[in-house]
């Protein structure tokens, strides 16, 4: 590790008092010399502390870890380069606090080579194999023999009780676990080759199941308010249902792991038996929460909490576990608030959907507060990600810094920023609370605004202007605004000229609001004015920089400098008219587009460079002479400057070469409605599948398994296009499978099969 030397005058501290003074008259020429030299010497040491730290798996720089594992003889991974993914990001991103920006590595190099002998020594364990595969690939896992439940004749000898052929139907969670990673009950011979969805049940085989959606905990976000009466209530502070998760612990060295031990939905069998595992006197006398529900303060394994406020301000109160049950809420639009004797005065969970009840003779609240987990595949919009600590702003380099907390609103921030606007300012939001914002932005022409979440929190922006859009207006052709880490509900409006605006790490929610039993208003997440209320040009410095964000449609005219859209997701699927472009859906911007996910047309006036995207709608660029796409996925039909490696163009091209050369060998040519047909036959498969489009789901825009291989591993890196090629899945499957052929025991088979 590299440490800097605090203080540059280390060197002219140790002279003695004499030269220092005689220095002082000689303008301190001694004590810059010194400077240098110290500098100098610094830097020796650094580098001699940096090869001492070269020695050890722990501490050693990324190149120095194959020399070490070569020690031990350690089959090198799969490693990929991310310098090349930050390259642009870094070029316009120079006042963050970085060091780089480059995304968090998903190839575990590191642990792999620092455990390999503890691998060897357990080698051919079922507990060695799941934890080498969550060590290697970064996902949950479970390992499973199979033959451990299959259906066997008796032996008296060697009795198996849980083989008996028959599942125990009484018991919800065994039929709930039927075949999944925990599926408890026996089953007959399947010998089919394992695959993903079958010829599991063989004597040979061992399952790996993966988990590669996230689990993510939010302490203290206010529950949503969902119709009158105020006891409807959504974990979800955008008031929309979604699974909750468990929190993962620990692998255990001693055993396997069970269901608790990986981030997946929690399964709601599992939930109403802990729940009624607990009430039972023993239990209840033994912990102070269950396996699922405890406080996030006392409990560091919590993976649900629910605390009343019972005026503004006050201290939250967690609810006892004794005081929630487990409830099936799916259509709690029509059901009548709880009243029934022992749910009347208590809290019911749907851990399925995400929402929340309750009864009537529970005493009123001011507000509701949930700690939960939430799933989601990648480090991506606004969340409590620890790594968003190098996009932002340092507090040091701005004239004022504003907390916003549970003292301090939004909009009084906003307000006292207002009065001082000839500052540079950072707004910075230290909870995961609801901040309502009603105050719109006028910038000052010479200094910056940041609105940004600390690191670790992800606060909820509650739009509630006119236009459920934050105005920026100002006049000010030399200003600028940045938001790093929030979750917006709501969008933005440029009035005016502004030179700067970046979109770092946030979510700007698509449609504005998804809030349930409420009509939607959709429209743009950002929505970019071309000329003012005299008809006079504005905004044609203005460089639009959105990165690791989720947004709706965006509004930019083709006037701007110029937009940079990197690893972010585009939804335009809550408007007829474009996920990108002009206000008449016609030309939009300059563009620089990189690893990101388009849902919906898009219409640029030029490319300076497009790659490792996806494009579900078509594509149209005014100037097609300039600029490249490469490793694109785009409609056929686009109009795009020049592709290098894109599809489908670039396996219809294939296909039709192909197709030419056999039917000029055998004498025959192929006619127009022939290529025609061939072409249309190859866009019909190759083309991006996704398991939903629906925002607010945890598999967001996650490819399905059966989408194209080449969409899957299309990216330039081998990774797959699109906005989650930052996660580098096909390298971690692949060094996986290297790693199983080393460890699997000899003569079984092992499959990978993928839970989320």
């Amino acid at each position: 590790m590299i440490v800097s030397r605090p203080n540059p005058d280390v060197l002219y501290n140790l002279l003695p008092e004499m030269y220092r003074v005689a220095d002082a008259d000689q303008r301190y020429q001694l004590r810059a010399l010194l400077r240098l030299i110290g500098n100098q010497a610094e830097t020796v040491r650094a580098d001699i502390q940096q090869l001492w730290d070269n020695f050890f798996i722990e501490t050693a720089q990324r190149w120095a870890i194959p020399y070490i594992g070569d020690l031990v003889s350690n089959r090198t991974l799969h490693d990929i380069d991310l310098a090349p993914d930050a390259t642009t990001a870094e070029s316009i991103f120079t006042d963050l606090a970085g060091p780089d920006l480059r995304p968090v590595s998903t190839i575990r190099t590191r642990a792999d080579v620092a455990k390999t002998i503890y691998y060897r020594r357990r080698k051919g364990t079922t507990a060695m194999l799941e934890q080498l595969a969550r060590d290697v690939t970064g996902w949950g896992a479970h390992v499973v023999e199979f033959f451990e439940i299959l259906t066997w004749n008796q032996n008296l000898n060697h009795l198996r009780p849980q083989s008996s052929g028959c599942v125990n139907l009484r018991s919800l969670t065994t039929c709930a676990q039927v075949n999944t990673a925990f599926d408890a009950s026996s089953h007959v011979v399947d010998v089919r080759a394992i695959a993903q969805s079958e010829g599991w049940h063989n004597v040979p085989n061992l399952g790996f199941f993966l988990y590669r959606l996230e689990s993510f905990p939010l302490e203290h976000a206010r529950a949503r308010t969902i119709g009158a009466g105020a006891w409807r209530f959504t974990f979800s502070p955008l008031g929309n249902s979604a699974p909750l998760f468990s929190h993962p612990r620990a692998g255990i060295d001693s055993g396997t792991s069970e269901e608790l031990l990986v981030p997946e939905p929690i399964p709601p069998t599992a939930f109403f038996d802990d729940l009624a595992q607990w009430n039972s006197t023993a239990q209840a006398a033994l912990e102070d929460y269950s396996l699922y529900y405890g406080d996030a303060a006392d409990d560091p394994d919590w993976s649900i909490t629910v605390y009343e406020e019972a005026n503004a301000g006050s201290a939250l109160v967690p609810v006892d576990v004794a005081d929630v049950y487990c409830a099936n809420l799916r259509k709690w639009s029509t059901m009548t608030r709880p009243n029934d004797p022992g749910h009347d005065s208590k809290i019911g969970i749907d851990v399925v959907r995400g929402r929340l009840v309750i009864g009537t003779n529970r005493p009123a609240s001011n507000a509701i507060f949930v700690s939960y987990n939430y799933g989601f595949s990648a480090h991506l919009g606004g969340g409590p990600y620890e790594d968003t600590q190098k996009w932002i702003v340092p507090n040091s380099a701005a004239s004022q810094v504003i907390n916003v907390d549970a003292n301090t609103p939004l909009d009084n921030a906003i307000q006292y920023w207002a009065n001082h606007t000839t500052k540079n300012t950072i707004i910075e939001i230290t909870d995961n609370d609801t901040h309502t914002l009603t105050t719109n932005l006028t910038l000052d022409p010479k200094h910056w605004l940041v609105i940004q979440a600390a690191p670790g929190f992800r606060p909820h922006i509650l739009v509630q202007t006119a236009n459920n859009h934050i105005v920026v207006t100002g006049n000010a052709p030399g200003s600028s605004l940045t938001l790093t880490g929030l979750l917006i509900e709501g969008g933005i409006e440029v009035q005016q000229d502004i030179q700067k605006l970046r979109i770092l790490h946030c979510t700007l929610v698509p449609g504005l609001s998804i809030v349930e039993e409420v009509a939607p208003h959709p429209g743009p997440s950002l929505q970019v004015d071309a000329v003012d209320l005299a008809h006079n040009p504005i905004n044609t410095a203005l460089q639009v920089q959105i990165v690791y964000s989720i947004l709706g449609p965006l509004i930019i005219p083709e006037t701007i400098d110029a937009l940079y859209l990197l690893d972010s997701i585009v939804d335009g699927q809550t408007t007829a008219a474009a996920a990108i472009g002009n206000s008449e859906a016609t030309n939009g911007p300059r563009a620089d587009v990189e690893r990101c996910t388009i849902l919906g047309p898009a219409f640029f006036r030029k490319f300076d460079l497009c790659s490792d995207s996806i494009f579900t709608g078509l594509v149209t660029v005014e100037q097609t002479l300039s600029g490249c796409l490469r490793f694109t996925y785009l409609p056929y039909e686009s109009v795009v400057p020049q592709q290098f490696r894109c599809q489908p163009s670039m396996e219809i091209a294939a296909e039709t070469a192909a197709a030419k050369a056999a039917a000029q060998a055998s004498g025959q040519s192929l006619t127009p409605a022939q290529v025609a047909a061939l072409a249309n036959s190859i866009q019909q498969w190759l083309k991006p599948s996704f398991e939903t489009r629906v925002y607010g789901q945890p598999e967001y825009c996650q490819l399905r398994l059966a989408a194209p291989l080449k969409i899957r591993t299309g990216a330039s890196d081998g990774a797959e296009m699109g906005a989650l090629n930052q996660l580098k899945q096909p390298q971690r499957e692949t060094n996986l499978r290297i790693r199983l052929e080393e460890y699997v025991p000899f003569g079984r088979s092992a499959g990978i099969i993928y839970v989320t």
